[in-house]
């Protein structure tokens, strides 16, 4: 301990290595900042061992720099932990290669913030798993560039979630697209709306559906649209179930198109309202048809109108049935007629009188003939007139004989004359006394 800085200094390489640990942590911290750096290679690593964290502490770069790999890994974590930023960042890349797992998770924030790129890309994988996430998020955004996939794919979890919303806008995309997904799943939603769209175009299908709520609803509507179509579709329906109008407006064409079912099936009515009449329209049928019935009614008169053919079809019977009149009213004559049959038949008697007559002209024969009892009997005047003829002679029987008189009295002559034999022998007395003159005299021989 006695030793001045100039003996310290004069001591021979053959007698620094004679010095046994005990006697040489005895030595002051001044005398061992001004070893040669020959000197330094001559301890050996019981020595470098035994230091103090003080005499590590007083290690100046070269000092450092020179040492072995061997000695480098006898440093306790403690004293490790204790080098100045100077003398870390001045460590060469084969020094930080021979870094034990201990003193990488050792490594203090400012010891990671003064990492050089090229010490970064030299770590093991497991050394750079073992940085602790409070270093992680030390990290500059010139370090964060500069890791290896290798050292990305080695993240943990709660590594990946320390990652701060600065560090995650600088992600290249094949840093992301190595990622894997539970470290995805992870990550913060600040720092998931923070990624480049570039980014968002290197998620793979596998880390778009492991996306969580809370980082789909994170998501920027410019994010969004950059989601590749199968990364769309690959959403859980919890993460959709999250959207706000906002995102949900935000949607393009092609990723409506790539919605699965029960992604369909999960849009709630607010989300569903939201919709333009453009997403509206390139909806899948069988999507359509998944579309829950609080949703369906949740539907504008402007969305029903831009409809297709194929979607109205595609319509099942509780969706149909769960139509408000206004959305009745609002079906393109073309769609009205498209719906299957059972939907129609399924059709509350409320929803038949709202029919216009525009409607009720376009039914097909099909159509008329699968309308039930209550609905026939619920057709306004007005509307059985429209009925055309070929439809009027396709109701059942049981819906003819379910007729009311004032009914009968309002058929056309042309109506009349295409009763078929069924339908006039289901009439009931009543309905025949009903019968117009002009009427009856048109019924077929």
């Amino acid at each position: 301990q006695a030793l001045a800085t100039q003996q310290a200094y004069a001591l021979k390489t053959t007698q620094l290595g004679a010095l046994t640990p005990t006697v040489f942590v005895a030595i002051n911290t001044e005398s061992v900042s001004v070893l040669a750096t020959s000197q330094v290679l001559a301890l050996t690593t019981g020595a470098i061992a035994a230091l103090t964290t003080a005499q590590v502490q007083a290690l100046v770069t070269q000092q450092a720099y020179a040492l072995l790999t061997t000695q480098l890994a006898a440093l306790t974590t403690a004293n490790f932990a204790s080098i100045n930023t100077a003398t870390v960042s001045a460590l060469a890349s084969s020094q930080i290669v021979a870094l034990t797992t201990s003193q990488a998770q050792a490594l203090s924030t400012q010891q990671a913030y003064a990492l050089l790129t090229t010490q970064l890309v030299a770590m093991e994988t497991a050394d750079f798993a073992a940085i602790t996430t409070a270093s992680i998020s030390s990290l500059a955004t010139s370090q964060v560039v500069a890791l290896t996939t290798g050292e990305i794919v080695a993240l943990r979890t709660d590594q990946a979630r320390a990652l701060t919303s600065v560090q995650a806008a600088v992600f290249k995309a094949d840093q992301i697209a190595v990622l894997e997904t539970q470290d995805i799943a992870s990550i913060n939603a600040g720092s998931v709306a923070a990624l480049t769209s570039d980014a968002v175009v290197a998620l793979t299908t596998a880390q778009a559906q492991a996306l969580v709520t809370q980082q789909a609803y994170g998501l920027l509507t410019a994010q969004l649209v950059a989601l590749e179509t199968a990364d769309f579709a690959a959403l859980t329906t919890a993460s959709l179930l999250s959207f706000a109008t906002s995102q949900v407006v935000a949607l393009t064409t092609g990723e409506i198109v790539a919605l699965r079912t029960d992604q369909a099936r999960a849009l709630t009515s607010v989300q569903a309202a939201a919709l333009s009449t453009e997403q509206i329209a390139v909806f899948e049928a069988q999507d359509i048809a998944s579309i829950n019935t609080i949703s369906i009614t949740a539907l504008t008169s402007d969305q029903i109108v831009a409809l297709t053919t194929a979607q109205a079809q595609a319509l099942v019977t509780q969706q149909a049935y769960a139509l408000l009149t206004a959305q009745l009213v609002a079906l393109e004559t073309a769609d009205f007629a498209a719906l299957n049959t059972a939907s129609v038949s399924f059709l509350a008697t409320s929803q038949i009188v709202a029919l216009t007559s525009d409607q009720i002209v376009a039914l097909t024969t099909a159509q008329a003939q699968a309308l039930v009892t209550q609905q026939a009997y619920a057709l306004l005047t007005a509307q059985l007139v429209a009925l055309e003829t070929a439809d009027f002679a396709a109701l059942n029987t049981a819906s003819v004989s379910f007729l009311a008189t004032s009914q009968i009295v309002a058929l056309t002559t042309d109506q009349a004359q295409a009763l078929v034999t069924q339908q006039a022998y289901a009439l009931k007395t009543a309905q025949l006394v009903a019968l117009e003159t002009a009427d009856f005299a048109a019924l077929n021989t």
